[in-house]
């Protein structure tokens, strides 16, 4: 069976049985993700389907089931995306794709900021880039690669959870732009320097 998911009005797919329950484990997709297994009949929230149950490992999958069988949704009013506190503990960044923050003035979370996001994603992480961009706040997209996001999170925290969606194609960067305080991941050694000079250019 086919799946498909709508992250911010785009849509996605199609998705294997197996592939949603990859996203599942992964916490790409939950119970209040918008998604359907016919696309005329609309998106509705993934706890509503019983097939969740099963990528999720609440329910078991009854004998004699086939791969074809058809799981139905209750129509609901999707649920919004809970916003991760700014208090959790960070996301640690993978060993084998280090990210790097130059030192520059401390950002306190807690008060709403505006930051720049800048993503060139070139792996199938889109999907779940998005999913977990939006679960930070309000995001407004306003190029092909670049959005706005408006969040009580640390730029650290951001380029944490944001870079664990994608691999080694994939190249990001934040600006807090209240604290003039940037973050990125998998740029380059060079470009990385060349960041790292220019910031602390602009502080000197």
């Amino acid at each position: 069976m086919n799946w498909f998911v709508q992250v911010q009005n785009q849509n996605y797919g199609p998705y294997t049985d197996e592939q949603m329950q990859a996203f599942v484990l992964e916490g790409r997709v939950n119970a209040n993700s918008l998604i359907t297994n016919d696309i005329n009949s609309g998106f509705f929230s993934a706890g509503a389907f019983e097939a969740f149950g099963f990528w999720s490992g609440q329910q078991k999958i009854a004998v004699g089931a086939t791969q074809n069988q058809s799981y139905h949704a209750i129509p609901a009013i999707p649920s919004p995306r809970p916003t991760p506190s700014p208090h959790t503990t960070q996301t640690p960044q993978p060993a084998q794709q280090p990210a790097h923050t130059p030192v520059s003035v401390s950002a306190s979370a807690g008060a709403p900021r505006v930051f720049l996001v800048m993503a060139e994603i070139n792996s199938e992480g889109t999907m779940g880039f998005l999913h977990a961009l939006q679960k930070f706040g309000q995001a407004e997209r306003v190029g092909n690669t670049v959005w706005l996001l408006k969040s009580e999170a640390s730029v650290e925290q951001l380029r944490n959870a944001l870079s664990q969606t994608l691999d080694s194609q994939d190249r990001l960067f934040l600006l807090d732009s209240h604290n003039n305080k940037p973050a990125w991941f998998n740029i380059g050694a060079d470009l990385d320097h060349r960041i790292r000079d220019l910031w602390q250019d602009d502080q000197g």
